[in-house]
């Protein structure tokens, strides 16, 4: 899922704290794609959330109904 937001604060602000979400993973896309001989004219970053309440939410739903 890809959500754009413009604010004044920093990531952790606008998305972790405002959403308890939790940042498990940082990846510099920049390095990444550098290495593929693609450039980036600003920073990239792609920051892989978790709001464990959610998280838990899905693999219920997906095994409800299926026999054990």
């Amino acid at each position: 899922m890809l959500t754009k937001l413009s604010a004044d604060k920093t990531v952790s602000e606008v998305v972790v704290q405002a959403n308890h979400f939790r940042v498990t993973q940082v990846s510099n896309l920049n390095e990444t794609m550098a290495k593929k001989d693609v450039e980036f004219a600003r920073e990239r970053l792609i920051f892989e959330v978790c709001q464990p309440q959610q998280a838990r939410k899905v693999p219920d739903e997906y095994m409800r109904g299926i026999p054990l």
